[in-house]
């Protein structure tokens, strides 16, 4: 079970549009604990064996297999609930990088050397013509939420 924080989101937890989407990625066959149900505050999903992804770079056979998975979520067709989507980007990456060196993450270095990137393609993004549909994505793709299975890889 998964208790969902809607006290830090930045928008709207859309639940049952989410578990929709979760139902329609597994039974693509996408490889996913299975979504089981969905309530005001909570998703569930089966129990599934797993060990978080180290952190360290994965082979490239590992890498592309991953990059099959986020493409396969991408050409799903799922409706999505037509809802504002002007909010602006996350400006925040200073603060994020400053509470990264100050809690020691090994990468808080990597990150503060882009924070300039990061603001400028908040400000194309804010500022860009968008030519097509909005793309629905998790947003969530931490180390927290990708494991590996235990079959060696």
């Amino acid at each position: 079970m998964k208790e969902l924080n809607l006290v830090d989101r930045r928008w709207a937890y859309r639940v049952e549009d989410v578990f929709r989407f979760e139902r329609s990625a597994f039974a693509a066959g996408i490889p996913m604990p299975e979504p089981i149900s969905a309530g005001q505050y909570t998703l569930v999903h089966r129990w599934v064996e797993g060990e978080k992804v180290p952190e360290a770079p994965v082979s490239a056979a590992y890498a592309g297999e991953v990059g099959e998975i986020l493409a396969r979520i991408h050409a799903l067709d799922v409706a999505w609930t037509q809802v504002s989507i002007e909010d602006p980007t996350s400006r925040d990456w200073p603060e994020l990088a400053a509470r990264a060196v100050a809690t020691g993450q090994p990468w808080a270095d990597e990150l503060a050397s882009h924070v300039e990137t990061f603001l400028a393609i908040a400000h194309f993004v804010d500022t860009c013509e968008r030519p097509g549909p909005v793309v629905l994505t998790t947003g969530t793709s931490s180390r927290g939420t990708c494991w590996l299975e235990r079959v060696g890889r």
